[in-house]
């Protein structure tokens, strides 16, 4: 382990750690013991897509090691970069070259595939960071479909600036992870005694054991590698997006004409001004005085029904109040979607029909779904390729006549148009709107579709 201060961040680097992924199938308590027993005295730790990286320090801090760090927080530099929020879950190489190191100089390398660190050294000459870029790309050439990979750091040719005080990161962002400290387990345990066995059975035993525990460890880190990975975590995120419950736009609209059919747009001197439904269905209705009538809010409270919840002045002259109403849920379903030209097709057909009666609508164009947040514009290429990718066109709806929205064969909101897969946005909502004794409503939905 190398050990390199930074005094301006009151904090120490440590280089060299053996990274490995804590095996989730094996007791933590005999993990520790087995790396105390092959000589790790410290180490670091961070977490990464819910498993545990590990950090292991050699034989401990030495008398002189010590002195040199008195006062200071010794982090783990390679997890440092793993954490850092550039960095984070990136495939990236680290080179940063240390002050003071001569012409030759002296650089810090770190590497990272998904997030999980595979370099962490000091270099000090040209050929041990020639060599330890060649490693860094057969490690990456593993983990990734990438060809090439940004470079952070101040040594040689980078695409972003990084050096040692931007690597360290404030203390008051960081757990305990990244910070040096003694090795323990979590619970002790007691000898209870020994068994003699013949030395050489003992000892295949013990190299057979040592070499499965080995082949786990390294299936563990591939398969970590794997599942940080754009392709399988957009997978993880389509399968959440089919077992989330949505609401049928049709369903959600054809549920507000039945349960608003008896409402009234004039209540206690007070005239109907909007009622708006997000998927959710808890909806928020508003109605506004009528000039003149000296209608009080006390009025309207004593003769409103008894579902509606929350009576209360919005304004000088404006009233609001909760309605629920139980829009159906569903799920979605993939062979339901018809092809985004097949559904584009039906729904101008039969819109067209009603074009001059006043009807308007809009279909815009397929785009991909469920795309995770983080996700890099660079990873965007390898999702369009997928041959599960999920793929929506928005349907608007804006201003349109209310009397649409009634069960008529021609409606072009029935659910034999719109289809069951058209449903609400999560953060959607539909709008009725009184005006000039007109009732208008918008709305917007997504339809899923087939490629």
């Amino acid at each position: 382990m190398d050990l390199l201060r930074v005094p301006s961040k009151k904090a120490a680097l440590a280089f060299g750690l053996k990274w490995t992924v804590l095996d989730p199938f094996e007791r933590f308590h005999q993990q520790v013991s087995r790396w105390r027993a092959e000589g790790y005295q410290e180490h670091a730790r961070y977490s990464l897509s819910g498993d545990q990286i590990y950090g292991l320090v050699k034989d401990g801090f030495g008398e002189q090691e010590k002195q040199q760090v008195r006062g200071l927080r010794v982090l783990a530099a390679a997890a440092c970069a793993a954490m850092h929020p550039k960095l984070k879950g990136q495939t990236a190489f680290v080179a940063i070259a240390l002050p003071g190191s001569g012409a030759d100089s002296t650089v810090a390398a770190i590497g990272l595939v998904r997030g999980m660190v595979v370099l962490d050294q000091l270099c000090r000459n040209g050929a041990q960071l020639s060599e330890a870029r060649q490693s860094f790309a057969r490690h990456a050439a593993v983990g990734s479909t990438e060809q090439e990979y940004p470079v952070y750091g101040n040594s040689g040719q980078v695409h972003h600036d990084l050096d040692l005080e931007g690597l360290v990161l404030p203390a008051g962002t960081l757990s305990q992870g990244p910070v040096i400290r003694p090795l323990r387990a979590k619970r002790g345990f007691k000898v209870a005694g020994l068994i003699a066995v013949p030395c050489l059975l003992a000892a295949v035993s013990v190299a057979a054991l040592n070499s499965h525990r080995s082949d786990l460890q390294q299936r563990a880190q591939v398969a970590l590698l794997e599942r940080n990975k754009p392709e399988a975590k957009y997978r993880e995120a389509i399968q959440a997006l089919l077992q989330r419950p949505v609401v049928s736009l049709s369903a959600a609209i054809e549920t507000m004409r039945d349960a608003l059919a008896d409402f009234p747009l004039v209540h206690a001197g007070w005239e109907l001004t909007r009622i708006t439904c997000p998927s959710s269905g808890d909806c928020s209705v508003q109605f506004k005085r009528l000039g003149g009538s000296g209608a009080s809010l006390e009025e309207f409270r004593l003769n409103a029904a008894p579902h509606w919840r929350g009576i209360s002045a919005s304004g000088q002259d404006e009233v609001t109040f909760a309605l629920k109403l139980d829009f159906p849920q569903s799920k979605l379903r993939r062979e339901a979607w018809i092809s985004s030209i097949a559904f584009r097709d039906r729904c101008f057909e039969s819109w067209q029909f009603l074009e001059p009666g006043g009807w308007r609508a809009e279909v815009g164009n397929a785009a991909i779904q469920a795309v995770p947040a983080g996700t890099l514009q660079k990873d965007m290429a390898s999702l369009y390729g997928l041959p599960d990718a999920v793929y929506a066109m928005p349907v608007v709806i804006t201003n349109q006549a209310w009397w649409y929205a009634k069960a008529d064969p021609d409606s072009p909101v029935r659910p034999s148009m719109l289809g069951e897969s058209t449903v609400m946005e999560a953060d959607g909502q539909i709008e009725l709107t009184h005006s000039n004794k007109q009732i208008t409503f918008s709305a917007r939905g997504l339809t899923y579709v087939q490629r």
